[in-house]
Parts: C-alpha cells; structure tokens; sequence
C-alpha cells in the first residue's frame, strides 16, 4: 500500500469531522466498564439490520468507538450509514444493551453528537473489512506496543473510513485510523491502517518548530508572498514535551488565505482557509510549545486535578501569544489559558463550554476549491 494513499485518510476525513470524532469519545468513554465488549465486526449484522429496516440497501459508511488497545473490543460501536436513495445519513450505535438508531438530530444513548456530524460525501467500506483487533495488532506492531509499555493507560480511538480523495490516490475499502492516547502524558500516536490489515504508517510526534520549516517552503511553492500568521496543534495531542502528531499552519498571502496541515513533520496538505486570515506575521523567536504548556500547567493546575486531559495549542502571530485550551475526557471540565509567546507568562485564563475547536475542512474536490498534497515518499 502506498503511503500516498494512507495519508488520504486525514485530509479529508470523510465519515467524521475531527471535532465529532473527539466529541464522540468523550460520549462512548461514559459507556465503558459496564458492557461486554465486542469487535467492530461482531455488533456490524445488528447494526446493518437496523439501518436496512429504515433504509432498504444502507450503504456502510463508517464504524467508530473507543477500543481497548490491546483486544480492538469496544462496548459500543457506532455505525454510520446512508441511504441510498437519499443520501441522507443515519447513525446506528451497537452494545450489549442493543441498538439505538437516528437519522436526525442526537443519536439514543450519545447525547450532544448529532447525526449532521456524519457527512453525506463518504465513500461505501465492503462489509468484509479486516475486524477492529486486527487493526490494532497492525498498529501495535508499527511501535504502538512500546508506546503502550510506556504509558498504561493509554486509550484507543479507532476509525474505519472509506476512502477516495479525488485526487488520484484511492485506497479500496477504506481505511482504519488508530489514535493511542496517554491522557496523563498528552502523548499520542497516530497509525493509518488499510482495511485489510496488511500494512499501515504511524505517525510520531514533531515539534512545532521542526514542521515550521517544511510548512513554509511548501507555503512558498503556493504563493512566494505568503506570510505566517498563526500555528496550532490542529489535534488536542500535545504532550508534555510540546509535541504533537499533526500542526497546521494559517499563512496570508496575495492569492488569498490558506493553511498547510502536517502530520510527523511532513507537508501533506495545502488547503484553502476555514476563515478570512489577516493579522501580523509570526515572529521566527519565541517560547516553545513545551515552556507554553507547563506555564498553563503551573497557572491552572488543571493537568494536576484532572489526570485524563486533552490538551490543544495555538500560537497566534497578534501578540505574540499561545492559547493553551483544555479538556477532560471524563468530565467535560475545560480551560483555556493566554500565554505571552514572547516572555512565556501566563496572561489570562477562561473555562468555558467552546475552548476546543478543532476544523472540520470541507470535502475539497466536491465543493471545486484548490487542493494540492504533497505526499512523502518511500523514502521519506
């Protein structure tokens, strides 16, 4: 399998948007340690059944949940489906318990994940994909094993996407994305599996520094007066030591606004801005990412009183200043804490319901918009 290929799977995510996908974790973690749990394959004959009775040849779409890292079982899956006759989604979540079906607004049993999350534009995955425990023993093997030596309490989100980018990189059946997640350390690794678990990529953590780098020059080819106005983390993955999988980078240019998204320090994508960007450029000199995050440490204690956190940082060019927000997993607890980018002390700090914000890009080829990859190569 080609890593051209694989890398699709982030940009776009077509089941999910990455919000919704963190937003449904944080609800299937309130399932947990209740319910036998299941393979993704195990609960999928329900779940189809449940759809096909209100939508006669619903086309399999998705499968989502938060698996243990090592058997791949989950208490409960969720299944995204479309009509075909429609296009209309519908979702569908699988436990011991039963199954709960919806095909507007909040799904039974997840309050507050909405089936609008689920886009129409996915692609169909065959039924016969390599089950969710063979996904994770591919992760494992790719450095997911010593990963989880380190850091036992490490969770696994897992999702099944189907995949075809447009842009000439098809993956047949999709593709299982693998997220393992330490929330006491912020440490993640990210593993792009094909649906048939035969091979995969994972991809470590980079600083924001060492991906700036290659975030310009690919910036440059797009528009040699393009400007750096902001950084974040694009992920809430950052880890104690400011390192995070994926960094997308906000540049102003003359051709108009757009953000570069890197995963491990590569330059995958080129994508036209979620918003108007305007503001001073981003000084080459300031505090690290790591010196953000332990003075947000130090400032609000919050990694100290909640130890299952996700953590997301932005480093805006107007200031400069880090914005340091928070979440955690199990309660919802949030903050958000302004940092001086350029003496790294703490400047404010605000709970609140909106702190994380991670985009959800549009599908880039339906909606005609430009969109250039650059993919690593083997070598790479």
């Amino acid at each position: 399998m080609a890593a051209g290929a694989l890398l699709n799977v982030f940009f776009p995510l077509r089941m999910l948007s990455l919000r919704s996908l963190f937003a449904l974790a944080f609800l299937l973690t309130s399932l947990t340690a209740t319910r036998a749990q299941t393979t993704a394959s195990e609960r999928l004959g329900a779940a189809t059944a449940q759809a096909e009775a209100l939508a006669p040849g619903a086309q399999l779409v998705g499968v989502a949940g938060l698996a243990d890292p090592i058997s791949g079982q989950a208490d409960a899956w969720l299944y995204a489906f479309v009509d075909p006759a429609s296009g209309d989604p519908l979702a569908v979540v699988a436990s011991e318990g039963g199954t709960a079906v919806a095909t507007t607004g909040a799904v039974p049993g997840l309050e507050g994940f909405d089936v609008s999350a689920l886009t129409v534009a996915a692609v169909p995955i065959p039924t016969t994909f390599a089950d969710s425990d063979r996904a994770l023993g591919v992760a494992r093997a790719l450095g997911g094993d010593p990963f989880l030596d380190d850091n036992p309490d490490a969770l696994a989100l897992v999702a099944l996407v189907g995949l075809d980018s447009g842009l000439g990189a098809v993956l047949e059946g999709g593709a299982w994305l693998v997220t393992l997640f330490s929330p006491s350390s912020g440490d993640a690794r990210i593993a792009a599996v094909d649906s048939e678990a035969s091979a995969g990529l994972v991809f470590q953590g980079r600083g924001l520094g060492g991906s700036r780098g290659a975030a310009e020059a690919a910036a440059a080819d797009v528009d040699a007066g393009a400007r750096l106005i902001a950084a974040d983390s694009f992920l809430p993955f950052v880890a104690d030591d400011g390192t995070s999988p994926t960094w997308r980078f906000s540049f102003d240019a003359p051709s108009g606004a757009f953000d570069v998204l890197t995963v491990a320090g590569f330059t995958v994508a080129v994508v036209p801005a979620l918003e108007d960007a305007d503001g001073p450029t981003l000084p080459d000199v300031v505090v690290s990412v790591a010196d953000a995050v332990a003075e947000a440490d130090a400032a609000t204690g919050f990694r100290q009183r909640f130890g299952d956190v996700l953590v997301h940082v932005r480093l805006d060019g107007a200031g400069p200043v880090y914005e340091v927000a928070y979440v955690s997993l199990t309660g919802g607890e949030t903050d958000r804490v302004v940092i001086d980018a350029a003496s790294g002390r703490a400047v404010s700090s605000e709970a609140g319901p909106d702190v994380l914000e991670v985009a959800a890009y549009p599908n880039p080829v339906a909606s005609g918009a430009p969109f250039v990859v650059r993919l690593p190569s083997a070598q790479e």
